[in-house]
């Protein structure tokens, strides 16, 4: 008798296995079809051009023109506090007496100019920046 409960126990975990194996696998490929199928999307979207109307183009035309000219300031306002910084450390290089304050001084203006030289890099990549997205413009509707 314990001889045959323990068949039968051993015959049920099986089957269980079985089947949760079975889902795992179904689930495992009905979720990898999905990923398969969105990342297929998103690179056939990605491929074709943004078609947008006029007035769509010129929303962003407007809007991108408002973040250049933002950023343009934000630099130039970051360069004038970066000249005026380097000014300081001028004027307090006069006054400099130990061997250790002048080491000091000289590693916050070689700062200064790292930092300085990113902004300036900043500022071109604003000049230079293009569309990020190609667009195409819908032919305007001459009837309604």
């Amino acid at each position: 008798m314990q001889n045959e409960r323990k068949i039968r126990h051993a015959l049920e975990t099986t089957r269980s296995l079985q089947l949760k194996d079975e889902l795992m696998n179904v689930s495992m490929d009905q979720g990898s079809e999905k990923s398969m199928w969105m990342s297929s999307v998103i690179k056939d979207e990605l491929s074709r051009p943004l078609v947008i109307t006029d007035e769509e183009m010129h929303r962003l035309q407007e809007s991108e023109a408002k973040t250049k000219k933002k950023l343009k300031q934000f630099t130039q306002v970051k360069l004038g506090t970066i000249n005026k910084i380097q000014n300081i450390l001028e004027e307090q290089a006069k006054y400099i007496s130990t061997e250790a304050a002048l080491k000091s001084h000289k590693e916050k203006k070689k700062s200064m100019h790292d930092i300085e030289k990113r902004t300036k890099v900043t500022l071109k990549e604003i000049e230079q920046r293009k569309d990020l997205v190609p667009v195409v413009q819908i032919p305007p509707k001459l009837f309604y």
